[in-house]
């Protein structure tokens, strides 16, 4: 466990840079990784990513680095399974995901009679904020859902191939384990048209068990304030599912941007900044 302290040198206050290893209750010997930054007297948002291949703490570091400069206490958390957390029970949904990190924020984040926090989370990280929000406590004060995933959502091809891609995981038997992996990942690559949403062969029944849940009736659940965040051309999670989104969180505002799945990286600026009006 590691801890920093760095002078902000135009306000002469002082900044905390936190690097932890959280042990998982639901799990020994597992850990959750996260980050600590800004004023602790600054307002509380936890930032939770999304999936794929490449996901970590550094996904959302870019949008922590402008939260901590807009005067916030920033919790950036790395999922079971990516970056240097330690892999979830391969049965786990995004219940488990979300009563995880819902033990982390009752534990880590919330100190004694402090009930007061944000949650921000990106497309599969939308999701579990999703399912706090409506299901857990304790409940953020205000959510903020930017692409997010949880909504059973396919295109016209995906509604053609996916019978395909059945029938085809019977005649790949025939075939050697690692030509049958790579056919099984340009086959879902083809439907889904993100690379790393494919290539997370040690979280397959994870995806399939996640991306075959709706979330519908957890995001009609919703009573707080809610902001949606969405890119305009995302493919991922197409903006009609935004749109649905908002009708079904009651009193959700739903604000599109320029950009596709991956705003809150290639448009950090803008998403922190309205982050920050909405809070």
């Amino acid at each position: 466990m590691g801890q920093y302290y760095r002078a902000n040198q135009q306000t002469n206050a002082f900044y905390s840079d936190l690097i932890y290893n959280y042990p998982i209750l639901a799990r020994e010997h597992m850990q959750l990784n996260y980050t600590i930054r800004g004023k602790e007297n600054g307002k509380k948002i936890v930032l939770v990513h999304g999936w794929a291949k490449a996901a970590s703490i550094e996904s959302l570091a870019k949008l922590q680095d402008e939260l901590v400069e807009k005067d916030f206490h920033v919790w950036n958390i790395e999922l079971p399974g990516f970056g240097k957390s330690k892999k979830a029970p391969d049965d786990w949904g995004t219940p488990e995901f979300a009563k995880e990190i819902a033990i982390f924020i009752k534990t880590k984040v919330l100190g004694d009679g402090d009930k007061e926090y944000y949650l921000f989370g990106h497309s599969f990280g939308g999701s579990i904020g999703a399912y706090i929000s409506a299901n857990l406590q304790p409940k953020p004060t205000k959510l903020i859902l930017c692409s997010t995933a949880g909504l059973r959502y396919k295109t016209l091809k995906a509604w053609i191939l996916l019978p395909f891609a059945k029938i085809l995981k019977i005649f790949l038997l025939v075939f050697p384990k690692g030509l049958r992996e790579k056919i099984r990942r340009n086959v879902y690559y083809y439907l889904i048209r993100e690379r790393d949403y494919v290539d997370t062969a040690d979280k397959k029944e994870q995806f399939i068990k996640i991306t075959n849940q709706d979330l519908k009736e957890t995001f009609k659940r919703i009573r707080i304030p809610t902001l949606i965040i969405w890119g305009k051309d995302d493919k991922i999670t197409p903006l009609k599912m935004g749109e649905k989104i908002n009708k079904l969180v009651d009193g959700s505002k739903l604000e599109v941007i320029e950009g596709k799945h991956g705003v809150p990286i290639t448009r950090t600026g803008k998403v922190a900044g309205l982050i920050n009006k909405f809070l």
